[in-house]
């Protein structure tokens, strides 16, 4: 059997094995570490984040926005998220501001963006590290 025979032979089988598998594609979240002191509504103690602990986190943050709320998800890439480290109970968490971005939110990169009513707009979630869940899931409400 030649090489190209064998190869398609394999790419078959494995497509009939998967049945109705799907490949879908991963969402990742565009966001930035911002340290807790830029941040007024924070009451908890912080500590400063790391990218490889966000990307430890980011899979199951992704997921636990599926399961909460398909409209958020289902947008999820026209989201822009501020990830902020907070000492809750002595554990760590990652504090997790989501807003629709738009243009006029130029200096989110450096700023806390707050809002106080924007309905599914503007959405936050708390992670804790150590028991790699998500808490607290709150989606602000309509003016």
């Amino acid at each position: 059997m030649n090489k190209n025979i064998f190869s398609i032979s394999i790419l078959l089988l494995l497509s009939i094995m998967c049945g109705g598998c799907s490949m879908e594609k991963r969402t990742t979240i565009q966001g930035v570490i911002l340290p807790t002191s830029q941040i007024s509504w924070v009451s908890e103690e912080g500590w400063t984040l790391t990218h490889e602990e966000i990307d430890v986190a980011e899979s199951i943050i992704v997921d636990f926005i599926r399961i909460k709320n398909e409209k958020i998800y289902s947008n999820l890439d026209k989201y822009r998220c501020q990830y902020f480290g907070i000492f809750k109970d002595k554990r760590k968490r990652i504090y997790c501001n989501f807003f629709y971005f738009t243009e006029d939110k130029k200096d989110w990169k450096s700023h806390g963006v707050i809002v106080r009513d924007g309905g599914d707009s503007y959405f936050q979630l708390e992670y804790d590290m150590e028991n790699k869940e998500c808490l607290n899931f709150r989606v602000n409400g309509q003016a």
